[in-house]
């Protein structure tokens, strides 16, 4: 995971002085966006600083679909998709996974091969987001 840089730090702490009172306040919106505690600014990687950045100057969250397009012929790829929805990660329009949400997520640091579009992975790299995502289901059942 690449860290946040100093320039990012800055444009979040001047975009966050006029719309967040103090600090736990603005660590608490990054840890609700973020699917994530965030204990302070610094702890945000460029992605994720990026993808705050984004929101706040345009209210609009960055589309990451293209980081999860998908083989359909891949079983490995099915997988994946077939436990986003376990995660209820789903696209209310069609009902199917959304490819919105995984791709966000391959670019979090939550995802054990960052910043990697699905198609590009290896067999390797598949098998660790299989894991990861199976026990992201187990910890919700639990």
């Amino acid at each position: 995971m690449t860290t946040i840089n100093p320039k990012q730090i800055q444009i979040i702490q001047t975009i966050c002085s006029g719309k967040f009172s103090n600090r736990d306040e603005r660590l608490e919106f990054f840890s609700e966006f973020l699917f994530r505690e965030v204990k302070s600014t610094k702890d945000l990687s460029r992605n994720e600083a990026d993808d705050v950045i984004t929101y706040l100057t345009t209210g609009r969250v960055a589309d990451y679909t293209s980081y999860a397009l998908f083989d359909k012929n891949n079983p490995r790829h099915m997988k994946i998709l077939s436990l986003a929805k376990e995660l209820d990660w789903i696209d209310e329009k069609t009902g199917f996974a959304s490819l919105e949400r995984l791709g966000g997520w391959f670019r979090s640091a939550r995802c054990p091969v960052q910043d990697k579009k699905l198609k590009d992975m290896n067999y390797e790299d598949i098998s660790k987001v299989i894991k990861a995502l199976e026990n992201m289901v187990k910890s919700k059942w639990k």
